[in-house]
């Protein structure tokens, strides 16, 4: 399923979010490889970028933060 990734302790459902638009949010640990890092950044720009063109920048607020990467 398309999600975005974000690390640390989650503060927030995000099940409106997910209803509306078909789009997870998974929390990692705080702690981050570079690889991880990478791999997030990568997988957030790639969603995000999805969401704005079917959507416009309206997502974003509905989100209520911006994804690690962006």
């Amino acid at each position: 399923m398309p999600h975005f990734m974000q690390f640390g302790i989650m503060s927030r459902n995000h099940e409106e979010f997910t209803k509306k638009y078909g789009i997870y949010v998974i929390y990692q640990n705080c702690v981050i490889s570079q690889f991880q890092s990478k791999k997030a950044k990568e997988n957030n720009q790639f969603v995000a970028k999805s969401l704005t063109e079917k959507y416009g920048n309206g997502w974003e607020k509905d989100l209520g933060f911006i994804p690690y990467g962006l």
